[in-house]
């Protein structure tokens, strides 16, 4: 499928969302971008009011609630945003005749698993975050006949507060630093994903999709790369595993995405964090 000329961005306003404006802006794509001020998506009747007059004919839904500790304090919010503001955007694209592009999470998995999750594994969210956006994804599949549904990883990137930016932050001022160690996943800069999407929708067929950065790493290990790359070796890092921390929300310890669907070749997660600390920091990586 080609990108069509009129494209919608929710979310925009959020890491992704930047991203894909600024990708789509290098391609000279006509699109419009919408942030949660521009666009409450938990309101039915406004969502209808902008599809109708923007007329869009390829929407990627990228605003949701991903504050995961919040989301396990307020359930009803959480589901409020993540699934019936999906199903508001679902019914939107339904009625225009719009594609639909999803953005979901590794969180709808149980962590369980020992090695990279498939398309074709089966979800078990352990939090309200993974089980709101489990929820987003049925309502784009009961609206719709044809729709992406998007799977990503641990995102970092420009516009946003994330893992990166607060242990550069926590360098500053503490040391040793106390990074969980049994918490694995796929760290995927934005800037990569937002490529990857536009390129994936281009030429693949609508379905269930996982698109993240190669490989995978723990917190821990995420973490000592962030120093190391940024020149900050000195700072020492101890491993500390996830039940010495009293969380609001459980998280998978292993939730690191594979696909068996695509072929991107996305960077190592190595190469992409490098790229966003020289973007970000002027780091010597």
């Amino acid at each position: 499928m080609e990108i069509k000329r009129k494209i919608l961005i929710t979310g925009s306003n959020g890491m992704l969302g930047q991203a894909l404006t600024g990708q789509l802006q290098e391609k000279g794509e006509d699109f419009t971008g919408l942030s949660h001020s521009d666009l409450d998506i938990t309101d039915k009747k406004k969502v209808l009011e902008v599809f109708s007059s923007l007329k869009p004919s390829l929407v990627i839904h990228a605003a949701a609630w991903t504050d995961v500790d919040g989301c396990e304090r307020e359930p009803k919010k959480a589901f409020l945003i993540n699934e019936g503001g999906t199903e508001n955007i679902s019914m939107a694209c339904m009625k225009n005749g719009a594609n639909l592009v999803y953005i979901s999470t590794d969180f709808v998995f149980d962590g369980k698993k020992k090695e990279p999750y498939t398309e074709d594994d089966k979800p078990n969210p352990i939090n309200v975050y993974g089980a709101s956006k489990l929820a987003g994804e049925e309502k784009v599949r009961q609206s719709l006949k044809s729709y992406y549904i998007i799977r990503s990883s641990w995102l970092f990137g420009q516009g946003r507060h994330n893992f990166v930016t607060r242990v550069l932050s926590w360098a500053k001022t503490q040391s040793p630093l106390k990074i969980v160690e049994d918490h694995v996943g796929t760290p995927t800069y934005t800037r990569d994903l937002a490529r990857g999407i536009v390129q994936f929708i281009q030429d693949s067929s609508p379905g269930l999709y996982h698109i993240a950065n190669s490989g995978h790493a723990s917190r821990y290990e995420l973490a000592k790369a962030i120093l190391a790359y940024s020149g900050h070796e000195e700072v020492e890092v101890i491993p500390v595993r996830h039940k010495d921390f009293s969380e609001v929300a459980h998280r998978p310890v292993f939730s690191a995405l594979g696909t068996s669907r695509v072929n991107l070749n996305l960077p190592h997660w190595q190469e992409a964090l490098k790229d966003y600390l020289r973007e970000f920091s002027g780091g010597r990586a």
